[in-house]
C-alpha cells in the first residue's frame, strides 16, 4: 500500500497522534502563558491604570498608605533614596502609578483647579473616610448615599488629587 494511504488499522495510530500533537499544543499554551507571567511582568498590568504625577513621590507614598490605606507594590529609587516611579495597589486588586514629573510641572494644589479623579471602592465608606482625615486629608464631600445604589466620599490628598471612595449600600 502507498505510504499516503491510511487504511482502517492505522485509526488508532492517527487517533494516537492526534491527541498528542493536542496535547503537545496545549502544553505549550501553558508554557508561553508561564513565561510571559515571568518573563513580561506587565502583561499582569490592567489594560487601564491611572498614571499620577507628585512632586514628592517618595511623601505620596507615605501619605497614601497612612491616610488611604494603600499598598506599595514597588518602587524605583535614585541613590538617595527619593521615589522615582512607584505602583500602589488596595486589597488584592486595583492599582495606580505614581512617579516623580518633569521640570516646570505643577500639581492640582498649585494650579489651584481639579485635573481629574479617581474612584475606588473600600469595604467601609465612613471607617476610610475617618482615617483620611485624621490624616490630614481635605474630605471635599461627606460620605453620602448616592441615588445609584452607593455611599461614597470625596477627598483630596496634599497635592490636590481627588479621589472618591465608594462602596455598595448595605441591602443594595
Amino acid at each position: 500500500m502507498p505510504p499516503h494511504v491510511v487504511s482502517a488499522s492505522d485509526d488508532s495510530r492517527v487517533e494516537q497522534g492526534k491527541k498528542f500533537y493536542n496535547r503537545a499544543r496545549a502544553d505549550c499554551g501553558i508554557l508561553r502563558s508561564t513565561l510571559r507571567r515571568i518573563l513580561m511582568p506587565a502583561h499582569r498590568m490592567p489594560r487601564i491604570t491611572p498614571y499620577l504625577l507628585y512632586e514628592d513621590a517618595t511623601r505620596a507614598v507615605d501619605w497614601l498608605t497612612r491616610a488611604f490605606g494603600l499598598r506599595e507594590r514597588m518602587a524605583n529609587r535614585d541613590a538617595s533614596g527619593r521615589v522615582m516611579h512607584a505602583e500602589m495597589t488596595l486589597g488584592d486588586d486595583g492599582l495606580v502609578l505614581l512617579g516623580q514629573p518633569p521640570p516646570g510641572y505643577q500639581n492640582p494644589k498649585r494650579l489651584g483647579q481639579k485635573t481629574q479623579s479617581l474612584y475606588v471602592y473600600v469595604d467601609d465608606v465612613d471607617a476610610h473616610c475617618a482615617q483620611a482625615r485624621s490624616c490630614g486629608a481635605t474630605i471635599i464631600e461627606e460620605p453620602t448615599e448616592a441615588s445609584y445604589g452607593e455611599r461614597r466620599y470625596g477627598a483630596q490628598d496634599p497635592e490636590g488629587h481627588v479621589w472618591y471612595f465608594a462602596a455598595p449600600k448595605r441591602g443594595a
